[in-house]
């Protein structure tokens, strides 16, 4: 039996040294798929420890198939259920994104090789893109956001969404149509 295993066996029983040892394993792909999911860290900080209360509470329903799978299944109802109690409309951008953004934008100006008109034009771009992205469907944009931004699989993902793997690509292909024609609208419209 590995140490992760005997650690896994540990939470599952509550073990509270265990709990923050399988917290530090998952953290930050944990709090990376909240922030993509809610795009505003307040929001990644509330559901990422929502997530982490409900795993907790509910460990003894873990059985041993795929923690990471089982971690995020649970953090993407809990996105979906608070947005759907509180029907928020998602934000694009919020003030500490919008200001990280900009520290980023100007560190990369300085320490870039290429000149500033074209970091600019890259950056609008990628706002541009996460903006499309936000705007998708979450049937679309959770999977995209998990294949692309979290580099699941497609197997892990239907895993997590517990739909079928032709299911994950469809949805995917969807999302990047759905995202070349909102692109197309935006350049051409």
């Amino acid at each position: 039996m590995s140490s992760t295993d005997i650690i896994m066996n540990n939470f599952i029983l509550g073990d509270t040294d265990a709990v923050g040892e399988v917290v530090d394993l998952y953290k930050d792909d944990l709090y990376n798929l909240c922030y993509r999911l809610t795009m505003n860290r307040n929001d990644a900080d509330d559901l990422f420890q929502q997530t982490w209360v409900k795993a907790i509470r509910h460990s003894s329903k873990f059985k041993n198939a795929g923690f990471k799978s089982w971690i995020y299944r649970i953090c993407i109802n809990q996105f979906k259920d608070d947005y759907r109690r509180r029907k928020l409309k998602r934000r694009y951008f919020q003030e500490e994104y919008a200001e990280m953004e900009s520290k980023e934008y100007l560190l990369s100006v300085v320490n870039a090789d290429c000149s500033a008109e074209a970091e600019f034009e890259r950056q609008q771009e990628r706002k541009s893109l996460l903006r499309q992205i936000n705007a998708l469907p979450d049937k679309q944009r959770v999977p995209m956001v998990l294949h692309y931004f979290q580099q699941m699989k497609y197997e892990d993902i239907a895993r997590t969404l517990r739909i079928p793997k032709g299911t994950v690509k469809s949805r995917i292909n969807t999302a990047k149509r759905n995202l070349r024609s909102m692109l197309e609208g935006e350049i051409y419209g």
